[in-house]
């Protein structure tokens, strides 16, 4: 028992001596910060190393082991003998620009210089700095080309970016949104109950604001046609990839936290000129129709070619109600006291915007399993009172590696809960540029309340009537729309994917990645009695349920194809599932009964109508890749899509009624390599690309030309009298009518 436990000794003894522990610190060469999740890899062995969050690392060398390898996605690979000492510190070097490793179609990596065509690359810093709430307007004034628009200044408001120009009169012109490899939806939904009676005018969200750009890593705009083929029909406007953050490796199994918080602040920029020298009033209705006559509220008279304003003064009295300094007389009139001074309705309505932000979020793994989770919040108080807009939004996402490598499985998943209360825009009468556009210098729409947007003495009369320049007739008085009128969003939102991979080998990697995004937008608006849009009063309850799912099958390779490893081939091709569906139930009720009480129950007229949309595409796609010494580079790509929105009801519809090819073939020429070893040229490459693209229907059910419900002039009548007979709806019974859009 001794001697085997001595020889046990021995052994481990001996072991233990042969090996050395060999430590160091690794940093970047161009900021001298500590480089996390760098791999040490013992040349010519399995065995390798992390370095931690703070760039330290330790591996055990085995005698005859004397070279390590230092590797880093973001930096050039390091080889380095580790000589007779014990620590071994190494600097790396950011990867050269000439040769980036950039995120194309189906999210392929590619060598930047290999590319027949152009990708503009927004990375996580660029977007962190431009502070935004929408990541949409992260891309103003970075990328060349793209036309980012912002709907409107308020809180949550819309922005649209497109690439391409326009090409569609009714259509969607914007760029096709792609997160982690699988389509998502940026629609602005609109309320479309009442196409004819559409009042609802406020600037709504698009739905990529519900994404947390504190969870994006990058952004690759992709543009041109050979670019974007690969997505067929869904391509045509250009595509964002968006790729979100992964886990950090640490060697140390620590986990990674950070947190932040920001505020931010806005203000209007410019506003229009308006003059400030004439009152409200004309000089139609006096004596010898030249001299300009004041005239009042009480009048309802709406235009601004009264007297001067220097001309008129207040007579002090207490009983007008437009008007806490008096009624206003001319200078002559014995009653005048107080000179009149022009009031800055436009200017003092808006106020200073507040966006507060916070952030958390922790990660950590190894080399063959790692989680991140991150939390976010967004509150936003816009420059218009009690517009508002919050966004909250959880995320988690996680890696998995198995044998060797060899399969990997990943997934995230997204959250968001966002909404707010936005405010009438736009050319309608309960609009609140319209009232600050219009109102006459010599009326305060404040009516000199310190808060005009909370004190109801600002905008309503004693017996709770409007309160306005025109005497309750006209337009809305702003601060009666921005309380009266509210509108209220609440989203809540799911998306994410799961992707699996398996290598066989070099050549075959076979692949799947599965995409969910599904939403419910819940909307109410309402007007008070006396709201100028809507008189009576109105409330409208509208329900969005929006999914779609997106699944790709792949198998994909890669490798030189002669000894010499002077041409390389790499291939992708597989198969695109695609659904899309969304249900709105909107409701209108008009003319309450009573004010006060914005609800279905106390409307007197209720109407309700279900819009469903459904479509489903299936398609076969592939690409190959030629290289040649990095010098030369061929790439050729294909999609045949299948979509059901060209299917024609009624019909026999055959696969290529509503099949479509696209294909590309785009070349790169390094020239630059030619000379390389004299130096005479840093880099110098020459592309060119040929694409075919196409759009699909805007909607589906476009290549019928459908029936509505008919309405006001375009009521049907029984036929039998130009001016009499029986018209439609009649006892309840409505009536539809070819649309005036023809199908094709």
């Amino acid at each position: 028992m001794k001697l085997a436990l001595s020889g046990i000794f021995l052994l481990v003894y001996s072991l233990s001596f042969g090996q050395r522990e060999v430590s160091g610190t690794i940093i970047s060469e161009t900021d001298q910060k500590p480089v996390n999740g760098a791999k040490i890899q013992i040349k010519n062995s399995v065995i390798n190393s992390l370095s931690d969050q703070n760039g330290k690392y330790v591996i055990n060398l085995m005698p005859g082991e004397d070279t390590l390898i230092f590797i880093h996605d973001d930096f050039e690979t390091f080889e380095s003998p580790v000589g007779l000492s014990n620590t071994l510190n190494i600097t790396l070097k950011k990867q050269t620009s000439l040769d980036d490793v950039v995120v194309t179609a189906l999210g392929v990596k590619r060598s930047e210089k290999a590319l027949g065509y152009a990708v503009s690359i927004v990375d996580s810093e660029t977007i962190r700095n431009s502070n935004q709430t929408n990541i949409v307007n992260s891309l103003s004034g970075v990328v060349a080309g793209a036309n980012i628009t912002q709907s409107s200044g308020v809180a949550g408001g819309s922005s649209s970016v497109v690439l391409r120009g326009f090409t569609s009169l009714t259509g969607n012109n914007q760029a096709l949104f792609v997160v982690d490899g699988v389509k998502i939806n940026n629609d602005e939904s609109t309320m479309g109950g009442e196409s004819s009676d559409n009042t609802e005018s406020v600037g709504l969200s698009n739905r990529g604001i519900d994404l947390n750009p504190d969870d994006i890593e990058s952004i690759s705009v992709l543009k041109g046609g050979a670019a974007t083929a690969i997505y067929g029909i869904d391509g045509a406007n250009g595509v964002i990839l968006i790729t979100t953050k992964k886990a950090k490796k640490a060697a140390d199994g620590k986990i990674s936290v950070s947190a932040g918080t920001s505020i931010s602040v806005s203000e209007v920029n410019k506003l229009p000129e308006l003059q400030n020298k004439y009152s409200q009033g004309t000089s139609w209705y006096s004596s010898d129709g030249l001299t300009p006559q004041y005239m009042g509220p009480d009048t309802g008279w709406l235009t601004s070619w009264g007297p001067a304003v220097n001309q008129l003064s207040y007579d002090g009295s207490t009983n007008n109600p437009y008007d806490k300094h008096g009624n206003i007389v001319l200078n002559s009139d014995p009653s005048a006291k107080t000179p009149v001074q022009a009031y800055n309705n436009l200017g003092d309505f808006f106020k200073m915007g507040i966006t507060s932000k916070s952030n958390f979020s922790l990660s950590g793994g190894n080399e063959y399993a790692s989680l991140r989770f991150s939390a976010s919040n967004v509150k936003e108080s816009g420059i218009v009172p009690t517009n508002t807009f919050e966004k909250t939004n959880i995320s988690l996402g996680s890696n998995l590696s198995f044998f060797q490598k060899k399969l990997n499985i990943s997934g995230t998943a997204h959250y968001t809960n966002s909404g707010g209360q936005r405010v009438q825009q736009g050319s309608n009468l309960s609009g609140i540029m319209l009232g600050l556009l219009r109102t006459p210098v010599t009326f305060d729409n404040s009516n000199g309340t310190s808060k005009p947007w909370s004190d109801a003495s600002a905008y309503e009369m004693p017996d709770g009537t409007q309160r306005n320049y025109r005497g309750g007739g006209g337009y809305d008085n702003p601060y009666w729309s921005i309380n009266k009128n509210p509108f209220r969003d609440h989203v809540n939102r799911m998306m994410g994917n799961i992707q699996m991979s398996y290598k066989f080998s070099k050549w075959a990697t076979l692949g799947t990645n599965l995409g969910l995004d599904a939403y419910a937008d819940q909307r109410k608006q309402s007007y008070a009695i006396g709201s100028r849009a809507n008189p009576q009063g109105k409330v409208t309850n509208e329900v969005y349920n929006v999914k779609q799912t997106d699944c790709y099958l792949t198998l994909s390779g890669n490798g030189a194809i002669n000894k010499s490893k002077t041409l390389d081939l790499s291939y992708n091709t597989g198969i695109n599932a695609f659904s899309y569906s969304s249900n709105e139930l909107y409701a209108v009720g008009k003319s309450f009964a009573f004010d006060d009480f914005a609800n279905l129950g106390a409307a007197t007229n209720i109407n309700s109508t279900n819009y469903l949309d459904a479509r489903k595409s299936f398609s076969m796609f592939g690409s190959v890749d030629l290289g040649y010494k990095s010098m030369l580079f061929v790439t050729a790509t294909g999609r045949q899509d299948y979509d059901s929105r060209f299917i024609v009801p009624g019909q026999n519809n055959k696969l290529k009624n509503i099949g479509f090819f696209y294909p590309s073939l785009s070349g790169s020429f390094v020239f630059s390599e030619l000379f390389k070893r004299k130096k005479l040229i840093d880099f110098g490459k020459l592309r060119v690309s040929v694409a075919q693209v196409a759009k699909g229907p805007s909607s589906a059910y476009m290549t019928n030309t459908v029936y509505n419900q008919q309405s006001g002039s375009n009521n049907i009548t029984d036929g039998w009298s130009p001016t009499g007979g029986i018209s439609f709806p009649y006892s309840g019974v409505t009536s539809f009518g070819l649309s005036s859009m023809q199908g094709n």
